[in-house]
Parts: structure tokens; C-alpha cells; sequence
């Protein structure tokens, strides 16, 4: 009879949300419990004869025992008259079978993979059914699961069972004469699939990058030549995957750069000796629980552990594994304890029960106790104090807006008449600002530290309109620097109100990226907060608070740049708007296509009705024109820069390349003609980004993929190498053709063409900006294409003065 953990009643409250697989062995069922979701498998007793049952027997008592980041967790077990159940571990991220990775993701997803294998092997444990679909992802961590094959095997013993799945079972099993290295054979295929998607039809022709071919040419041999997972975590490719990998827990800003083999391999040891000792709260994947409190941990081990020499413990850890202790003894030499002390750096704080110093600048081991916890967030501000500061802003006087600012001496009806014709530009202009003249002498600096010393035309022409109190509706073409034309005056605005607790200047923006290219302006001139979703609201509620630098150093933001779905947060947390006198929505027409409008009505009835409103767009559509008319409360003016309708900077050369066949072929000699040049590349889904950046590595391009199910600091991270340079070629979605602000981006591609023409302008508008050349080329696959577009492009390119190909012109669809 199958040994049961838990009686009935614990498994009572468990709510069936779906079922996410169906074997031939049972079910697996998404369940729920207190808001928190597991897998629970679940096993018919129908199907059992005596060795089944014997095997699932022994899946539990292993499974049980396994206590690492890299394997899915048994949580309990239970059997019933008619089922048997496991509760375990619920990984999201599903299986890495048919999963599209980049190489970088490859080298740290099979790092992981080992590190969850060596952990099997360092307890007598083989998993013999390695594969893809027992491979699951969790938060980007890798879980091994279906332990239903493992075995445990005893020193110099050997296994004779033939079982596992045939593509990826090691030759000598077949033979009945086999032990570990089955599981590193499995590791070879499996490395070669994560890159090509398939299992090697061609032995020893592997065409993967020099480190893996190596790597797997090593793992698919005869087992007397095959490497060890100990040989496997020292190759060069997992090293530097550990090397250049971050903690899995990396949201806690650790940093394993001194992750070493060595260090692994003792700490896991340790690791497995403490759970045995029931000391499981020193675990590396328990230290970091968001739950976990740091002092009663301090406490609970510190009352369960002798205070004894920390070498002494590993030793007494090393003898418990069956290992002779004049072997370790050797091991650990000067180099080798910087190694493990640079390892343990991150959990410092356990020096204290071991009298010993971690810090890895230490040249020797100090007796002396340190206590080092990992850092906190550094401005955590609560809840209460934002509902405290929210409390002062609702506390702050109304006065009446200071709208017209006489700043910007009068232009010649001439002067205004040929700059209207030469830019052609439709609306109701008086006035224009022909330089920065008017603004403060450490702004006009600030622009000329960015060399830019000439307003552009939307700047010239909104300029005296903002200052004069209107409500504005600007229509322009991208990069025609519309941020900078309501943010200057904007700030003047801000300036010549009252002073008061609050901000005076509301900006709402599409998307993240859009929010804090438009902070990145204002930012130059005055104190400003960014709030955005992606991230835990908590975290933002210092932004608010005007704490960035120190506690003691409060500067109150004077703009609010957001989002509308965050920024209704923390209304509804009771951030007040009382203090806004002008609201400025950007990409206007964006935010209705993502649905915003009903959040956009509710955020601008919290604010007053005597505020005024600026609307800028690239495109109008009646749904926009609809929208400001209702929520401007005088009637604006509406500026109108460049052709009605569709237009396109004209800086931009655009170049049309129809294609039948070879898509990728053709668009590889397209880089290879663009060498040397910062390219954005766009492609319509999100999985093709992935699929092209790892063809285009392969070519040796650094090129990233970027798109909107990659968390905020990653989206963050990946900006900061494309602006810096590090990478040289970014692959999006439709997500960065708004509001993304690089000004040096040389040529946009569209390696899938848009839906819209619309679309079509946003993207190429990312290049040829602030007056700059830029380079648009499109590759057009006539499937995918229809008349209506066709005839929208062949406008646009007309509008910008633009060749159309004959082939584009004849092309029948």
C-alpha cells in the first residue's frame, strides 16, 4: 500500500481551475487554494499491477526527498479508495518542449538543467527520462519534473531496466549495463534541440556555435568517454553561463559572478546535510521569500546550530556524503576557500553561526563574526505614508490658473504667412516662437548642451499657443519634436502658478517606453515622477513621495508622467489631482486603440474644469477628434503640420522590396549591407522576434528582441544597450513604434509589414528624427498584402516625394 502523508481533510479547499494534461498514467489538474496556484497529479488506482504500483510508490518516496531551486516541489501526497494525488509545485511557464530560446537563453536554461542534475547525482539519484516536456520554466527558472523513471543507485552500481523515451535514452541502456552518465547523454540532445529544434538526425553533424559543438560532442559518445555532470558544470559553456547567468533570484539584486563550480558543488552538499538536519531555513531558495522574516530565521538557526568551526562543518558535511576526508582536505586551499567565501558572499549573514568573515575582498578567513544581509529596497515607502502624503495634496488651496504668459515678442504677419507656407501647416496661428529667446538663461543652456539651438516648426507654432492659455490639438509627423514642444512651456506654465504640495502638470502616454522618453525631457528642466504598470505599485509610491536620492532629500515632483491604467491605481489609493492645471495626452489615438478612453474620461473628471488641455497626435481620427471635443473645455486650436491626412518626415528615404521567396536569405544580405549601422527591425508577433534574433546571432549580429511579455527591467535593460550601442540591432513589435525616443537609429526594417499604414508611419517615424536623415526598407510579401494597403502606401510614398517601384505599381493582388 502506497504510504500516505495527509488525510483527506488536507486536501479539502483545494478549488479545480482546469486541467493542464492527460496521460496515459492520469491527469494533471490546475488547482487553487487560498489565491495561490499548484499542479495536482493524479493518479487512477485502475490501471496499477504490482510493478506500477511499486513504481509510483517509489516516485513519491524520491520525489519527497528532492529540495532544490531546479526541481518542481512535491508539496504532499495522498491516496483515496479509487486515486492516488500529489500536490506539487505549479511551474507557469509550461514546458520547454517547441520552445523558440535565443542563445542566451539556451546557455542559461541548460545551466540550470545541470545544476538540477548535479544536485541528482550528489544524492545517488539518476532521473533517466530526461526531456523537454519534463523540463518546465517557472519565473525563468528551470524545474525538473516526472520523477516516475528516477532511481537511486549506489556507488559503482549500475542499472539494468530499459525505460525513458526513445529519442533521447542513451545507447548503453538498451545493453542493460548503465549508471549516471545516461542522464548527460539525455543533456547532449537535449542542448542540441533547444538550438535547432529537432533531435540530430546526422551524428556528429551538429552545426551549433564552437562551445556547444563541443560541448555536445563530448556528451554524445560511448559512456567510457562521455562526461560526468561534475565534467559538464567545468566545461567552458556552463561556466560561462554561471559566470554571466544572474541569480535565478536575480529581483533581489544578487550577484553571482563568483559562482564557481567548486563553491557549488560544497554548498549543494551543505545544503542537502542541513535539510536532513531539519535546518531547511538556511536553504537558498528559503532565505529570499518574500514572506521569510529575516530576524526569526536569524533566531531559529541560531538556537539549532553549535557554534563550530565553519570548515569543521563542511568536513563533518563532506564525511556524511561518503567521502574520504583527506580528499576534501586537499581540496580546500587558499584559492579554494576565496572561491567558496566569494560564493557565500550573497548569504553573508550566515557568518554569524560560523564565526567567519565572507567578505570576498578577505585575502584569509577571519574569525571574526560579520553579519551581512542582502540589501532591501532602498526607499520602501508604506502604504500609510503615501495615504499620509495623499492627505496633504488634498489639503492644498485652489487659486485661480495663471494661463496667459506674455513670454514671446510678436512675429511679422509676414513672417507668420511664409512660415505657414513653407511648412504647410493648417490652423489659426498669430504668432510664432522663432528661437528659444524667451526661455531662462540655464534652459537655453541645458538645450544647447543637447545642440539643439533652433526650435523645429511644431515647436515654433505651439509654442506662443501654450503660453497664451489655449487649448491645443496638434497634428504632426514623428520626430518632428513634439515632446519638447509642450514640455518647455509646459514648465513655464507650472512656474507662474501658486506654489503648492502637488504637481501642476498631468502627462498620460500609451506605454511604459512612451512615459519615460517623455520623463527623460522634462527631467532637464524640473522634477518630475514616472508611474507605469509592470512593476509592483509600492515601489513607485517614493517616486511620488519626491524621494530618489535620500529621505532626508524630498523634492516634490512638479509632472506626473503616466500611464492611464496605473495612474487610476493610485487614485483610487487616494492620490489626488486637485493640483493639475494642465493636462497633455500624448499618442492620443494610441491610447483609444488600446482602449483607454473610459480611463482617460475618469482620470480628467478628478481634475479641474478650468485646466488646460493639450492633445498631439500623429494621426486624427474621428475617434479622436470625438474625444477632444468632449473633454476640452474651451475651443482649442487645432494645428495641423505637414499634408492632411497620412504623412511622413521626409527625411526619411524609404525603399520597397517585394518578396516571393527567401524571405530570410534576402533580408541577411540586407544586413550585410547595412554592416556597421544601428538597426530597428519590426516583425508583427512577438515569437518572431525570438525566431529572428537567434537566425540573425547566428550571423554574428548583437541583436536583442524586444517586446511586451519581457518584465519592465528587462525591456529597461535591453534599451540602455541599444542606446548605448552594446547592441546594434533591436527586433520589436509594433510596441516601439511610438513614442520610442533613440536618436541615432540609421535604418528601420520592416521584416513583416504592418496592417495598417498607420502602423507603417509610426515605425519608420523612429528613424530621420530631430531633423536628421534616416532610412526606412520594407520587405512586402505580396500574400500577405491587399489592395487597400497597397494603395495607402503608394500615397505615402507620393506625400514624401518618394520612388515608387514599378514592381509595387504593376503588383496585382
Amino acid at each position: 500500500m502506497l504510504y500516505s502523508k495527509h488525510c483527506q481533510s488536507d486536501f479539502d479547499g483545494y478549488e479545480k481551475v482546469q486541467e493542464l494534461g492527460n496521460g496515459a498514467y492520469g491527469k494533471v489538474y490546475l488547482v487553487r487554494k487560498d489565491g495561490e496556484l499548484f499542479a495536482l497529479k493524479t493518479v487512477p488506482k485502475g490501471i496499477f499491477n504490482d510493478l506500477s504500483e511499486q513504481q509510483l510508490q517509489k516516485e513519491i518516496q524520491i520525489h519527497k526527498k528532492l529540495v532544490h531551486t531546479n526541481i518542481i516541489k512535491l508539496h504532499s501526497y495522498y491516496q483515496d479508495r479509487q486515486h492516488v494525488h500529489m500536490l506539487m509545485e505549479y511551474a507557469d511557464g509550461g514546458s520547454l518542449y517547441q520552445k523558440h530560446l535565443t542563445l542566451d537563453e539556451v546557455q542559461e536554461y541548460f545551466t540550470q538543467i545541470c545544476n538540477g542534475i548535479y544536485y541528482l547525482h550528489s544524492n545517488n539519484i539518476i532521473h533517466r527520462d530526461l526531456k523537454p516536456e519534463n523540463i518546465l520554466l517557472k519565473n525563468n527558472v528551470i524545474k525538473l519534473c516526472d520523477f516516475g523513471w528516477s532511481a537511486e543507485v549506489g556507488y559503482n552500481k549500475q542499472r539494468d531496466t530499459l525505460c525513458g523515451t526513445i529519442d533521447y535514452m542513451a545507447p548503453e541502456v538498451s545493453q542493460g549495463k548503465y549508471s549516471f552518465k545516461v542522464d548527460t547523454w539525455s543533456l547532449g540532445i537535449i542542448l542540441y534541440e533547444m538550438i535547432h529544434h529537432s533531435v540530430p538526425a546526422n551524428p556528429r553533424k551538429y552545426n551549433c556555435p564552437e562551445l556547444v559543438q563541443d560541448l555536445i560532442e563530448k556528451l554524445l559518445v560511448p559512456q567510457d568517454e562521455r562526461l560526468n555532470i561534475t565534467e559538464v558544470l567545468k566545461h567552458p559553456y556552463v561556466k560561462q553561463g554561471q559566470e554571466e547567468r544572474q541569480s535565478v533570484l536575480s529581483e533581489h539584486s544578487l550577484n553571482f559572478s563568483k559562482y564557481q563550480v567548486e563553491g557549488l558543488e560544497l554548498f549543494n552538499e551543505l545544503d542537502v546535510y542541513l535539510e536532513q538536519q531539519d535546518r531547511a531555513i538556511i536553504r537558498m531558495t528559503d532565505i529570499f521569500k518574500p514572506r521569510q522574516s529575516r530576524k526569526v530565521a536569524e533566531q531559529q538557526v541560531t538556537q539549532q546550530t553549535p557554534k563550530k568551526s565553519f570548515f569543521n562543518t563542511i568536513l563533518d558535511t563532506l564525511g556524511c556524503m561518503n567521502r574520504k576526508q583527506n580528499q576534501i582536505i586537499s581540496m580546500i586551499n587558499n584559492s579554494f576557500r576565496k572561491t567558496l567565501v566569494g560564493y557565500l558572499h550573497p548569504f553573508s549573514w550566515l557568518s554569524f553561526y560560523y564565526n567567519v568573515s565572507t567578505s570576498p575582498q578577505s585575502e584569509s578567513i577571519s574569525p571574526r563574526a560579520r553579519i551581512m544581509r542582502p540589501s532591501k529596497q532602498k526607499f520602501n515607502i508604506s502604504f500609510k505614508e503615501f495615504a499620509k502624503h495623499c492627505q496633504r495634496l488634498k489639503e492644498d488651496e485652489q487659486s485661480e490658473i495663471t494661463k496667459h504668459i506674455n513670454l514671446i515678442p510678436p512675429a511679422t504677419s509676414n513672417e507668420i504667412q511664409e512660415f505657414i507656407n513653407s511648412n504647410k501647416i493648417e490652423g489659426n496661428i498669430s504668432n510664432i516662437a522663432k528661437d528659444f529667446e524667451f526661455l531662462p538663461a540655464e534652459y537655453q543652456q541645458i538645450l544647447i548642451s543637447k545642440k539643439i539651438t533652433t526650435p523645429t516648426p511644431i515647436q515654433k507654432a505651439i509654442f506662443p499657443l501654450i503660453l497664451e492659455g489655449r487649448d491645443v490639438i496638434a497634428i504632426a509627423e514623428t520626430g518632428s519634436g513634439k515632446t519638447l514642444a509642450y514640455a518647455l512651456p509646459g514648465i513655464i506654465h507650472s512656474q507662474a502658478q501658486p506654489k503648492v504640495l502637488g504637481p501642476r502638470i498631468l502627462v498620460l502616454a500609451p506605454t511604459r517606453e512612451l512615459a519615460q522618453q517623455i520623463q527623460s525631457q522634462y527631467e532637464l528642466f524640473t522634477r518630475t515622477c514616472c508611474v507605469y504598470g509592470g512593476v509592483f505599485k509600492n515601489l513607485q509610491y517614493s517616486e511620488i513621495l519626491g524621494i530618489k536620492e535620500s529621505r532626508n532629500k524630498i523634492n516634490l515632483p512638479s509632472v506626473i508622467i503616466s500611464t492611464p491604467g496605473r495612474l487610476l491605481d493610485f487614485m483610487k489609493d487616494g492620490l489626488p489631482l486637485n493640483s493639475i492645471t494642465q493636462v497633455v495626452l500624448d499618442e492620443a489615438d494610441r491610447m483609444l486603440d488600446m482602449g483607454f478612453e473610459d480611463q482617460i474620461t475618469q482620470i480628467l473628471s478628478a481634475v479641474r474644469d478650468d485646466r488646460q488641455t493639450l492633445f498631439f497626435s500623429a494621426t486624427w481620427p474621428n475617434e479622436v477628434q470625438r474625444l477632444a471635443n468632449s473633454l476640452c473645455n474651451q475651443d482649442p486650436i487645432m494645428i495641423q503640420l505637414g499634408e492632411q491626412g497620412l504623412s511622413v518626415n521626409k527625411n526619411i528615404q524609404q525603399e520597397v522590396i517585394i518578396v516571393y521567396e527567401n524571405k530570410f536569405e534576402k533580408f541577411a544580405e540586407l544586413t550585410d549591407r547595412l554592416k556597421g549601422q544601428k538597426l530597428l527591425i519590426f516583425c508583427q508577433k512577438k515569437l518572431d522576434t525570438q525566431k529572428l534574433e537567434y537566425r540573425l546571432s547566428i550571423h554574428g549580429l548583437k541583436a536583442r528582441y524586444l517586446h511586451g511579455d519581457l518584465k519592465q527591467a528587462e525591456r529597461d535593460q535591453i534599451m540602455v544597450e541599444f542606446k548605448s550601442g552594446a547592441i546594434n540591432c533591436l527586433i520589436t513589435t509594433n510596441l516601439a513604434s511610438r513614442g520610442l525616443d533613440v536618436s541615432d537609429v540609421d535604418v528601420v526594417i520592416n521584416y513583416d509589414f504592418p496592417d495598417t499604414i498607420e502602423d507603417y508611419i509610426h515605425r519608420i517615424g523612429r528613424t530621420g528624427r530631430a531633423g536628421k536623415k534616416g532610412q526606412a526598407i520594407s520587405l512586402l510579401e505580396p500574400a500577405f498584402f491587399n489592395n487597400r494597403l497597397k494603395n495607402d502606401l503608394v500615397q505615402v510614398l507620393q506625400q514624401s516625394d518618394q520612388v515608387i517601384p514599378q514592381e509595387l505599381s504593376s503588383l496585382r493582388l
